[in-house]
């Protein structure tokens, strides 16, 4: 009897686990709250089990697991403990089974450090509006691609600029996340199974959304179903000032600040108000961008002289912006792309009362190659950008708001990449093109670079000028009109990357060739750099570890007009992509 009974028991094992590996996926896996040093994934399936995430740095060699014991459909895992600004490959499932992953379409990669200036900067993804999604996709639970769906073609063609969404540090969507469809009114779960989950699904493995709330996003269900769908900071646990709620919140990536408001009818001592005011005191980084669905200037299919949240927003949040020195407003809402110049942070008149020559700070159109790149000396200047044309409208409009300087018919979205010193904005349409662009600097916002004088790391010997490493901080002094002849030594066979050259004076150089044995020809292109972004030209090798022939030398001549010039080498691993300076020597020129 004790027998049969152990056999039962077996066979009831059995069943449950075949039950188990029966398991696939209904939505995801996708990515949340991503910070320096974790993230979250979730997922669905169609039968309940436990929750398990295998990841490591390798794809197929997972070595670490994270296991949630509950027995769900519903799965959400926090993987933390990560190394900053690394790329980890994962899978999702059961203790009985990988439903998906362990391949390079499912990465993430972990943000930089708060604070740390990360080489190539962070980049972030701006869509709005972009709930009007067509179920096509080729995630669980959706249908076939459908051509028509300009939500796939917007997402397609910043991927394309982006190089895919293994590039993209954050998605920020502006609201209005699943409008509805038959059958499926707005912010339903079927809305956001066919204007999210399906359209982005391939985004979604690698890159976390931080999503604000659209008006859209509050109908039927919403709130609740918001809550629902996403896991995000109401506690601070990306940077920031904890919010106790997942409607508007903060976060940090490397030198950024973002900040995320929800739709509402506003009034100054409104809980969101309340908060936003402690959070931009409190922070510490170099940029910071604030997005919410609701656009405070527009005239494109909304209009913000006339409904009353946008008055809200405007002359309640203005106040508290400007005092927290915030660079870029990002909105949604009106289903256009409109854009301003840097503008007075303080501006929160109506349309009428905006006078160009007293409210814009830089009347250009921002672009280094067109008028010039706008500059902020002080914390006063933001521009204002409306991108919520994503999915919808992209109608042309006919008489802009006079905030606006800048307007783009059809549908698209943005891409902004944020170094120390640069904030580079990129409107990129439905059929691959950049229509639009502006940069911001911030002169000295960056700190001094951290390379060593003498001994490089990697293998390097040293990096020398006319046969010198410098002193105890790698400064030689040369006289001008001299020669400066630039060397490369290496103890052992190493990877060298690039030879970056720094100057600080404004200058033009002449195109130059470089022949390095073993390497080929690299060419100096022909810049003009200001004081303020002093870089003037570089060389970038990519190449596989060596051994190379070395050592490599070069001689310049010193122009008369040059106070200084930095030469930094830069050696990293062994795919030749990884571009930490690893020494360098300054070269002060005497008169």
């Amino acid at each position: 009897m004790l027998k049969k009974r152990a056999s039962a028991g077996a066979a009831a094992l059995l069943l449950v686990a075949s039950q188990l590996s029966a398991a696939e996926l209904t939505r995801g896996p996708y990515l949340q709250l991503t910070t320096s040093q974790s993230t979250t994934l979730r997922w669905r399936t169609d039968v309940a089990t436990d929750s398990v995430v295998r990841y490591g740095t390798v794809p197929g060699n997972l070595t670490g697991i994270v296991a949630n014991p509950l027995i769900t459909t519903e799965h959400e895992v926090l993987v933390d403990g990560l190394s900053p600004d690394t790329r980890y490959y994962y899978s999702v499932g059961s203790f009985t089974e990988i439903v998906g992953g362990d391949d390079a379409n499912h990465s993430f990669r972990t943000h930089p450090t708060p604070g740390t200036d990360r080489e190539g900067g962070v980049t972030i993804w701006v869509t709005g509006d972009q709930g009007a999604g067509c179920n096509e996709g080729p995630g669980p639970g959706c249908g076939t691609a459908a051509t028509s769906c300009i939500a796939g073609r917007v997402r397609d063609r910043a991927m394309d600029v982006a190089g895919g969404p293994g590039n993209i540090d954050v998605w920020i969507a502006l609201g209005d996340n699943a409008y509805g469809f038959p059958g499926h009114p707005d912010a339903t779960d079927g809305a956001y199974q066919n204007g999210l989950f399906c359209p982005f699904s391939e985004i979604l493995r690698q890159t976390a959304i931080w999503p604000c709330v659209g008006n859209h996003d509050l109908n039927g269900p919403g709130p609740a179903n918001h809550d629902q769908q996403f896991t995000l900071p109401a506690n601070g646990e990306a940077g920031g000032f904890p919010s106790g709620t997942e409607r508007w919140y903060s976060f940090d990536v490397g030198v950024v600040h973002l900040v995320s408001l929800q739709w509402d009818n506003l009034d100054p001592g409104d809980a969101m108000a309340v908060w936003l005011v402690a959070d931009l005191a409190s922070n510490t980084q170099p940029w910071t961008i604030v997005y919410l669905h609701g656009p405070p200037h527009t005239f494109g299919s909304h209009n913000s002289d006339t409904e009353n949240t946008l008055i809200a927003y405007r002359q309640v949040l203005t106040p508290i912006l400007e005092a927290g020195g915030v660079d870029l407003v990002l909105a949604g809402h009106s289903h256009n792309y409109e854009r301003s110049a840097l503008i007075d942070s303080g501006f929160s008149g109506y349309s009428y009362e905006f006078q160009a020559a007293v409210h814009e700070l830089d009347s250009g159109d921002g672009d280094p190659a067109g008028d010039g790149a706008y500059v902020k000396t002080s914390d006063n200047g933001v521009v204002h950008a409306v991108v919520g044309n994503s999915s919808k409208g992209g109608a042309p409009i006919a008489s802009p708001h006079p905030v606006v300087r800048f307007t783009r018919s059809g549908n698209g979205s943005a891409l902004v990449n944020v170094t120390c010193d640069e904030l580079v904005f990129e409107y990129v349409d439905q059929y691959n093109f950049i229509t639009d662009t502006f940069t911001i600097r911030k002169p000295g916002n960056c700190p001094p670079s951290s390379c060593a004088a003498g001994t490089a790391p990697g293998g390097f010997r040293s990096l020398r000028v006319n046969g010198s490493a410098g002193d105890a901080s790698g400064l030689v002094q040369l006289p001008a009109g001299g020669p400066m002849v630039v060397s490369v030594e290496y103890d052992q066979p190493a990877t060298l990357n690039a030879l970056e050259v720094f100057g600080r004076a404004g200058l033009a150089t002449p195109a130059e060739a470089v022949f390095i044995p073993g390497w080929g020809e690299f060419c100096f292109a022909p810049q003009m750099f200001d004081p303020d972004n002093p870089k003037l030209f570089s060389l970038d090798i990519l190449k596989t570890p060596g051994p190379y022939v070395l050592p490599w030398s070069r001689t310049y001549s010193i122009p008369a007009n040059w106070a200084g010039v930095r030469f930094e080498l830069q050696g990293g691993g062994a795919n030749g992509l990884d571009r930490r300076v690893t020494n360098c020597v300054t070269v002060e020129i005497v008169p």
